[in-house]
C-alpha cells in the first residue's frame, strides 16, 4: 500500500485503483490517504458549476435528512412541528435555516428522488420547480 501511496504522490492517478484493489483483496478498509486521494481526484474532475451544484444539493439533503430523522424518531413529530424543529436543530450546527427553507428543501429532495436523489434528479426537480413558478407568476 505504501508503494501505491508514493506512486499517487508522484502523479500516477491509476495508483488509486491499484490501492483500492489491494484493499478489496486484503479485506481491509481504505486508508485515510486513499480516501483523500479519491476525493481529490473527483473534485478535480468537476467544473466549478458542478461543484456549486453539489454544494447546493448537499445543503438541501442536510435539511431533508433532519426532517426524516424527526419523522422517524421513536416519538415522531407531526409535519407542522417538524419544520420549526428541524430549523432549530440545524441552527445549532451553526447554520441559519428558516422553516420555509426546510420545507422547500424537503419538497425539492423528495421530488428529486428522496433517498435515491442524484445530481441529475436534483437538476430536473429544480427545472420543474422553476417552470412551475414561472407558470404561476410571482408570489
Amino acid at each position: 500500500m505504501a508503494v501505491q501511496q508514493r506512486q499517487w504522490r508522484a502523479g500516477d492517478p491509476l495508483a488509486i485503483s491499484r490501492a483500492m484493489n489491494a484493499c478489496f483483496y486484503d479485506h481491509r478498509r481504505p486508508p485515510r490517504w486513499l480516501r483523500d486521494a479519491i476525493h481529490t481526484l473527483v473534485d478535480h474532475s468537476m467544473t466549478d458549476a458542478e461543484r456549486r451544484m453539489y454544494r447546493a444539493l448537499e445543503k438541501h439533503r442536510t435539511r431533508w435528512r433532519m426532517v426524516r430523522e424527526l419523522r422517524r424518531s421513536p416519538k415522531p413529530l407531526v409535519w407542522e412541528k417538524c419544520w420549526p424543529e428541524a430549523a432549530k436543530r440545524l441552527e445549532h450546527d451553526g447554520v441559519f435555516v428558516s422553516e420555509d427553507m426546510v420545507r422547500k428543501s424537503y419538497s425539492l429532495i423528495q421530488a428529486a428522488g428522496g433517498e435515491r436523489c442524484t445530481l441529475e434528479g436534483y437538476r430536473l426537480a429544480l427545472h420543474k420547480n422553476a417552470k412551475h413558478k414561472a407558470s404561476n407568476g410571482p408570489g
